[in-house]
């Protein structure tokens, strides 16, 4: 993300009819995306429980915020300190809705997003430790293969607007929905820049630049890989592969040639070979160890940036704490 930590997605204007607009409001999920793969077969986690009309997701299926399960148990990486939590991403993503909400109703709009929090992703951060090195909990694997242990569920149909909420909400009109040269208005009013939804993310604060963090946090991970221990392990992870009789190079692509929405027979037959295989060649120890490695050097290169970096959401979690009263 650059990171605009929400990343409002519109439909194709030219594929829209009439006043009526299909508005589609994505989050970043995952608000925090995988710097790599995240295993085979991901599919999109199920729905945790809302309570109430617009009321709080409870925590159940909230990704645990250091893995407690599996051969990445208790591994944290030196960079997650700097990196928006899914946690702290939802808090802001209500405090942004709260607002634009109270933004569309000054223009006479009703409009109430769906509570955040409900769609968890599998990481609590970009750091995607559960899945940084490819499959690595034995219990997973012999119950959902390279799957996700909650793969149903999709989110609400997204909200209906007609052209002038759209309008309202996001600062654009016309056929082409472009940024106008001028200032809109609607009844006379002007409209904030970026519209509701901008004025909410500036309020709130959740445009929080985690760039730098994640490029930073993906080259480690890429460049880890390329060490000579690493490679190592990795060689003698596919050789113990080889020898259960899968044929694979690379653990971060090891499920990619499954298929289907749901894990099969020899998916979790691959799948258990693979973790057995990592724990056997200690992969993920030593992949981890060239990581953290690598981004400690990172923290002390990009120290005052990252600095500005982690003040920067410290600040923005301060004002929606504010605005929560």
């Amino acid at each position: 993300m650059a990171m605009k930590v929400r990343a409002p997605q519109w439909p194709d204007p030219r594929s829209m009819a009439g006043t009526v607009i299909v508005l589609a409001v994505i989050t970043a999920a995952t608000a925090c995306g995988s710097p790599g793969p995240r295993g085979a077969g991901q599919k999109s986690p199920a729905p945790a429980v809302s309570h109430g009309p617009g009321g709080a997701a409870t925590h159940r299926n909230w990704p645990a915020a250091v893995p407690d399960t599996g051969l990445a148990k208790g591994l944290v990486l030196p960079l997650e300190p700097y990196m928006m939590n899914y946690p702290q991403e939802v808090t802001l993503d209500n405090v942004s809705h709260r607002m634009t909400t109270d933004c569309m109703a000054r223009y006479g709009f009703h409009y109430v997003p769906a509570p955040a929090g409900d769609y968890p992703p599998p990481s609590v951060d970009a750091a995607n430790m559960v899945r940084r090195y490819g499959i690595m909990d034995p219990a997973q694997a012999s119950k959902y293969g390279y799957h996700l242990a909650h793969d149903a569920g999709q989110p609400p149909a997204p909200p209906m607007v007609t052209a002038a909420e759209y309008m309202v909400l996001t600062g654009k009109a016309g056929a082409d929905h472009a940024e106008p040269s001028a200032k809109l208005k609607y009844h006379g009013s002007e409209i904030p820049q970026g519209g509701c939804l901008g004025e909410a993310t500036r309020k709130s604060g959740e445009d929080v630049d985690q760039t730098l963090v994640e490029r930073l946090n993906k080259d480690s991970l890429d460049r880890s890989r390329t060490e000579p221990q690493v490679r190592a392990a990795i060689d003698a992870w596919s050789a113990c592969m080889k020898k259960k009789g899968y044929t694979i190079a690379n653990p971060l692509v090891a499920g990619d040639r499954i298929g289907g929405d749901s894990p099969s027979g020899p998916e979790i037959d691959q799948a258990v070979a693979d973790v057995s295989c990592k724990a056997k060649t200690r992969l993920v120890q030593v992949w981890y160890q060239a990581d953290a490695a690598l981004q400690r050097k990172e923290i002390e290169q990009n120290h005052l940036a990252l600095a500005k970096v982690k003040q920067q959401l410290q600040a923005a979690l301060r004002n929606a704490a504010k605005a929560n009263g």
